[in-house]
């Protein structure tokens, strides 16, 4: 074929595919896609996927914070349950116990001699970021302002960090040993003491909300669970256990 034919044929295709030769025969069969047709396709497809694309993302960014904020409750409903347990046992020392926060004024309402009443585990400050502690790490080496790790689904990379304290509560009669006392839990995302952040971190319960991105949970606890605790099975515990509230039993009021 020379070149002037094959030029020609070209330029006829050319002209085919743009709709602009009249003189092609108008019984061929039209096959496949025009340039035009395919430019228009790859147009709303990518119309399509801007338009899609921001709610999934929203829709995948919410799932995982709804999923980790999951994860923080159960784990902070755990450390709940254990204190529970150890104090229910009967058989406990203070160091089976979380570390006591020091008592300010603001996290009390009385003091009946060394003895605190009605704490307010709430006003007590988050954990500070450099006290970051291991996940195997006890209550003993763990102060009120640490955090431990905690690894979620076992991998071997730490997923959040729990903060667990009591307060100084009631002792029993004769000892150092609480049998009142109040405690808190805060459970925050792992990120929140490797992004940078410093000193101590909120206390405030990060909001589980539709999001685009991390929302919260960088810096803000995404579990928090404050709770009394009360062995009741000790001579004068009832009534112990009501001086704690601040208030007085009757006279007439069997305690034992």
């Amino acid at each position: 074929m020379s070149n002037a034919k094959s030029a020609q044929l070209l330029q006829r295709l050319t002209a085919r595919l743009l709709k602009a030769d009249p003189t092609l025969p108008s019984g061929l069969p039209d096959k496949g896609l025009t340039l035009i047709e395919c430019l228009v396709a790859i147009v709303m497809v990518s119309l399509v996927i801007g338009t899609v694309a921001p709610a999934l993302v929203i829709s995948t960014a919410t799932r995982i914070q709804s999923q980790k904020t999951e994860q923080a409750l159960k784990v902070a409903q755990a450390e709940i349950d254990r204190v529970r347990t150890i104090v229910e046992r009967g058989t406990y020392e203070t160091v089976e116990l979380p570390q006591s926060t020091p008592v300010t004024t603001e996290n009390k309402t009385a003091v009946r001699g060394s003895q605190y009443v009605i704490e307010y585990p709430e006003s007590v400050d988050g954990p500070q970021v450099g006290n970051l502690r291991d996940s195997t790490t006890a209550y003993t080496g763990l102060g009120p302002f640490d955090a431990r790790r905690v690894d979620v689904n076992g991998d071997g990379n730490p997923d959040l960090a729990v903060q667990v304290y009591r307060s100084p509560g009631r002792l029993r009669p004769g000892s150092n040993l609480p049998v009142n006392f109040v405690m808190g839990v805060r459970v925050y995302d792992i990120q929140a003491f490797e992004g940078g952040n410093t000193g101590n971190l909120p206390v405030e319960q990060s909001r589980a909300a539709m999001t685009a991105g991390e929302g919260d949970r960088r810096r803000q606890p995404l579990a928090v669970l404050y709770t009394s605790v009360a062995k009741g099975d000790v001579t004068n515990s009832y009534c112990d256990y009501f001086t704690y509230l601040g208030s007085t039993p009757s006279a007439n009021f069997r305690c034992d």
